[in-house]
C-alpha cells in the first residue's frame, strides 16, 4: 500500500494549482525580455538597479532623477516612479543581460512620455527621449533634434528621421516601436502613438522607416538636449507586442516568481520520490 501519512490530499491539490497558475503567468509574459518602472527612490538614477526591473545586466549610470509617481496611461499597468532628464546632452545608460537584433528578428520597445511641466524649453531645438546602442547610437525614440512632435531616427547623426502627427507635450503619451528585421540584412521601424494596451497594433504606424541598415543592440540610454526636460517611464523589450503592452490587473514576470515556481517543481518532485518510496516499502 501507498503510505501518505504526513501528507493530506489537499497538498497534492493546492500544489497542482499553483504550479498550474504560476506556469501560466510565466508563459503569458515570456515574450517580455527586459522591463524597468523604476520603482526606485526618489533622487538621482545613477547606480539604481532592482526594484523589480528584469532583463539587465547592471545598474544604471549618469546623472538624470528619479521623480516621485509613476507616468500613467489608460488600461497600461504601471507602478513605481519615473525618470526625468537633466538635459544638457546628459544621460542615463542601462547594459541589457544579452545582445538583440538579428535576421529574422522582431522586436519591440515601449515607454510612456511627456515633455516635463518644469522643463526649460519646448521641443523644436532639441532632442529628448530614449536610444538603443551597441558602442554607438544606433536607434534614437521620442522627440528626434528641431522636431515638436513625437517620432524615430535611425542611426542618429547620419540616418533619416520619422516624425508622428502627435505634438510632444505634458501629455502622457504611450509610445511603441516595432523593429522587423529581415533575412537581407535590414530593418524596418515603425512607430505607433498611444495603441490600446493589450489590444492588436493598429494596422497603420504613427511613422516608419523602411529598408534600413539592420543593428543590434545592448543598451538603453535615456538623455535629453538643451533644456528641454522630459519624463520616461515603463521601459519594456520584448518579442510581441502584449509583452510590452499589459493592460491593468497583468503583472511583470519577477524573479521572486520565478524561484517560486522552481520552488513548487521541486517540492512536487520531492513527493513523487516519496511516493514511489512508499509504493517499493509495501
Amino acid at each position: 500500500m501507498l503510505n501518505l501519512t504526513g501528507y493530506p490530499s489537499n497538498v497534492f491539490t493546492s500544489l497542482a494549482s499553483l504550479l498550474c497558475l504560476l506556469a501560466a503567468t510565466v508563459r503569458a509574459n515570456g515574450q517580455l525580455v527586459a522591463y524597468d518602472g523604476f520603482n526606485y527612490t526618489a533622487g538621482t538614477l545613477n547606480a539604481d538597479s532592482g526594484g523589480g526591473s528584469i532583463g539587465w545586466g547592471g545598474a544604471w549610470s549618469g546623472a538624470n532623477s528619479v521623480k516621485t509617481g509613476s507616468l500613467t496611461f489608460p488600461d497600461l499597468l504601471a507602478s513605481g516612479n519615473k525618470v526625468e532628464t537633466v538635459g544638457n546632452g546628459v544621460g542615463s545608460f542601462r547594459t541589457l543581460s544579452a545582445t538583440y537584433g538579428g535576421l529574422g528578428q522582431t522586436l519591440f520597445f515601449s515607454f510612456t512620455a511627456r515633455v516635463d511641466p518644469g522643463t526649460g524649453s519646448q521641443p523644436g531645438a532639441t532632442y529628448a527621449g530614449v536610444s538603443l546602442f551597441n558602442s554607438t547610437e544606433q536607434f534614437f525614440m521620442g522627440i528626434p533634434s528641431s522636431s515638436t512632435n513625437w517620432g524615430e531616427v535611425s542611426r542618429p547623426g547620419s540616418g533619416p528621421i520619422a516624425d508622428s502627427t502627435t505634438s510632444a507635450s505634458s501629455t502622457t503619451e504611450f509610445l511603441v516601436y516595432e523593429l522587423v528585421y529581415s533575412l537581407t540584412g535590414t530593418v524596418s521601424e515603425s512607430m505607433f502613438v498611444n495603441p490600446t494596451p493589450g489590444a492588436a497594433l493598429p494596422a497603420i504606424p504613427s511613422a516608419y522607416l523602411t529598408n534600413q541598415p539592420s543593428f543590434t543592440f545592448n543598451q538603453v540610454r535615456v538623455q535629453s538636449g538643451g533644456t528641454l526636460d522630459v519624463d520616461i517611464d515603463e521601459l519594456r523589450l520584448g518579442k510581441t507586442y502584449p509583452s510590452v503592452s499589459p493592460p491593468i490587473g497583468a503583472s511583470e514576470p519577477s524573479g521572486l516568481m520565478i524561484a517560486a515556481a522552481l520552488t513548487l517543481g521541486c517540492c512536487g518532485i520531492a513527493l513523487r520520490r516519496k511516493m514511489r518510496i512508499g509504493i517499493h516499502a509495501h
